[in-house]
């Protein structure tokens, strides 16, 4: 019976930690100059691949927007996000 309940209570506490987790990165995020992507919602992020959907929340207006990462950027210039225009 103690076997049981800790192994509930074990896989209790893995999805409530799991549950919760949320990437988040604060950073500089720019406007590209035209003609760098395509039209409509498109961007580089740096940590994330080609392809994959970010998205970017306005704290002030709490306004969120899904862009696809085309391409990687270096963390290092402080840049953490570049979006089309």
């Amino acid at each position: 019976m103690k076997k049981l309940f800790s192994g509930i209570l074990v896989l209790f506490l893995a999805v409530a930690m799991f549950a919760d987790s949320k990437d988040c990165v604060d950073g500089i995020i720019e406007v590209a100059d035209s003609g760098k992507f395509p039209s409509g919602h498109f961007g580089q992020a740096a940590g994330y691949l080609p392809g994959d959907s970010v998205f970017v929340t306005n704290p002030e207006t709490g306004v969120t927007l899904q862009f696809l990462n085309l391409g990687t950027l270096d963390s290092a210039d402080g840049i953490v996000i570049l979006l089309s225009d």
